[in-house]
């Protein structure tokens, strides 16, 4: 993703993760309880955070493809997907391939993948990839 880059340690481990998307710095629940710690934009100076995550309403969007191959999938939100973060790269990588999701598996494991919208909202999803 462009722009500015976006640095955060969180404690414990696992319960959120910060990216830059969008121009904006969003924080990405993945398991419910708290964390927290410090984030820096850029060269800006850090600063505290706190995250408190809940448990999900309704399960994550998941989607699944096996390391070394790629799938495309349709995108079901609310406005055209603009810019796309994973959170841990060198387990998939995802990019708009017309209008779908085009997402390659580089090794077995599971990321996030946040989705900036057209319209401003953020859309999240579970990238899981098999050996």
């Amino acid at each position: 993703s462009e722009g500015t880059q976006v640095i955060a340690v969180l404690d414990p481990p696992g319960v959120a993760a910060v990216v830059g998307l969008g121009g904006k710095v969003v924080v990405v629940g993945l398991a419910e309880g708290a964390a927290d710690g410090q984030v820096r934009e850029g060269d800006r100076a850090p600063q505290p955070i706190h995250a408190a995550v809940t448990a999900e309403e309704r399960p994550p969007i998941a989607l699944t493809v096996r390391a070394g191959r790629s799938k495309r999938w349709a995108v079901d939100a609310a406005a055209p997907v603009r810019e796309i973060a994973v959170l841990a790269p060198p387990v998939a990588r995802v990019a708009l391939d017309g209008g779908r999701l085009r997402v390659e598996g580089l090794r077995a494991g599971i990321t996030w993948a946040a989705l900036a919208l057209a319209d401003g909202g953020i859309e999240v999803v579970a990238l899981i990839v098999g050996s």
